[in-house]
């Protein structure tokens, strides 16, 4: 595992772009093609964890179970997400989420989104965590002091 930092560009790397991922099966789709692109930033399988960039033309997934841990920020577009309990919330450029491994729910963007994505599923042998709601950040929402972490993992 390399020890340096990478800097996420939102067209891929310099000189390298995005690469064609293909399309999503037609068959866990009610409409659209979902035609993807993206590259991989950080992968390690041993720790279960990866993280890049996803770029996807419009779609409406068919409901279905979440199949990761997932953190998100749109960097163009909109999706909605429609828990199969809950209310369907919709998450824009510029703000984040997470969805965790399991939620069952139903993708539906409207229009092309490109976003970065870090995906946690931890060991292959790590037990499956328990359905939670979609977690949207909220960046103006008022905060409580909490406890600082150790001196030491700290960068700056």
């Amino acid at each position: 595992m390399s020890t340096s930092s990478i800097r996420f560009q939102p067209g891929g790397p310099a000189g390298v772009g995005l690469e064609p991922w293909g399309a999503k099966p037609a068959a866990s789709l009610e409409r659209g093609d979902a035609v993807q692109h993206g590259h991989m930033y950080f992968e390690d399988a041993a720790l279960g964890l990866s993280a890049g960039i996803w770029d996807c033309t419009p779609f409406v997934g068919k409901p279905r179970a979440h199949g990761c841990n997932e953190f998100m920020i749109i960097l163009e577009g909109s999706v909605t997400i429609r828990p199969e309990s809950g209310s369907a919330t919709t998450v824009r450029a510029g703000q984040s989420f997470f969805l965790p491994k399991g939620l069952r729910m139903q993708w539906e963007q409207p229009e092309r989104v490109r976003k970065y994505f870090v995906i946690y599923d931890g060991p292959a042998d790590a037990p499956a965590p328990a359905a939670a709601p979609p977690l949207i950040i909220d960046p103006a929402a008022k905060l409580a002091p909490s406890t600082p972490p150790a001196p030491e993992a700290l960068f700056g």
